[in-house]
């Protein structure tokens, strides 16, 4: 039987201070598609301050739309472009009048053990840069290199390097002044591999000066029900019949008007092939799933 498990709760605790700061909680559709995240964060000097994420997804589960709010006021809206299921290509944000402030892109590697975000701001300007390297055999993150751009320089770089030996993140901020700051990050596991708490320590100190506790929820493969699997089922059929068709039908129409280096048509229709064969994988790839666990 396959299980996957669920973040569910995430809180953040300065040792210092002796205080909560910082929690977040998801919640779970029962597909484990995630339908809210919320961020709760508390403030020594003002009020506890709390933004909430609500997921829109599509019929197939893939995001289109994420509405966000502050403190139960809904206050902005971001539109999704997903490459498949839980991989997204462009996140665009807006304020409720429709003002666009800022997106981001995302590129995969062709060997799948890397990932960069792009964010940048209303006008188009470069402000972060975040890469997320893989190790290529459980698909765990490995090292975090994140970029803060004033005037296209960057004027802070963070990154997290995980040590499997010792189990340690080692996390170094670079500052355009040449300062470096360094944590040293602490893990510990449970029996399945997930990570339950974490220990910062400043610099060369050994007193850890935060910890985060991390809780889980578990989903098996048998909560699927049945029509789900049907629908998976139908969509796959549909992609390959009918989708895998259109697009043919449309590149041979492309190539028809000849000259593929400057084919707008063409280029449209390659990158839209290319999400369809994505889709197609990853529902092979559930289904598979789905049938080794004896459902």
């Amino acid at each position: 039987m396959s299980v996957k498990y669920l973040k569910e709760k995430m809180s953040f605790k300065d040792l210092v201070a002796g205080e909560i700061t910082t929690v977040y909680t998801w919640s779970y559709d029962e597909k484990g598609n995630v339908i809210e995240e919320k961020s709760e964060f508390y403030y020594p000097d003002r009020q506890k301050t709390t933004y909430r994420t609500v997921y829109v997804r599509d019929d197939t589960g893939i995001i289109v739309k994420t509405d966000v709010y502050e403190n139960d006021v809904y206050t902005s809206y971001d539109n999704y472009t997903m490459r498949c299921l839980d991989e997204p290509e462009t996140i665009e944000h807006y304020k409720l009048d429709g003002t666009k402030t800022g997106y981001a892109t995302f590129k995969q590697s062709e060997d799948g053990i890397s990932r960069e975000r792009l964010s940048y701001n209303g006008v188009g300007d470069l402000v972060r840069l975040e890469k997320i390297y893989y190790d290529s055999k459980n698909h765990e993150i490995t090292k975090i290199i994140e970029s803060d751009f004033a005037s296209g320089v960057p004027k802070q770089i963070n990154i997290g390097i995980l040590d499997p030996e010792s189990n340690h993140i080692i996390a170094q901020t670079h500052f355009e002044d040449g300062n470096t700051h360094v944590i040293r990050n602490e893990l510990f596991r449970d029996e399945h591999g997930n990570v339950i708490k974490v220990l910062g320590y400043q610099d060369s100190s050994t007193e850890p000066i935060n910890e985060t506790i991390i809780e889980y929820k578990t989903l098996n493969y048998e909560g699927l029900k049945l029509s789900d699997i049907n629908a998976l089922g139908e969509e796959l059929k549909h992609l390959k019949t009918v989708r895998r068709k259109e697009i043919s039908e449309k590149l041979h129409a492309a190539r028809e008007k000849g000259n593929l280096l400057e084919n707008p048509e063409y280029d449209a229709a390659k990158e839209e092939q290319r999400e369809v064969e994505d889709r197609i994988d990853e529902i092979e790839k559930r289904l598979k799933e789905i049938a080794v666990s004896g459902q």
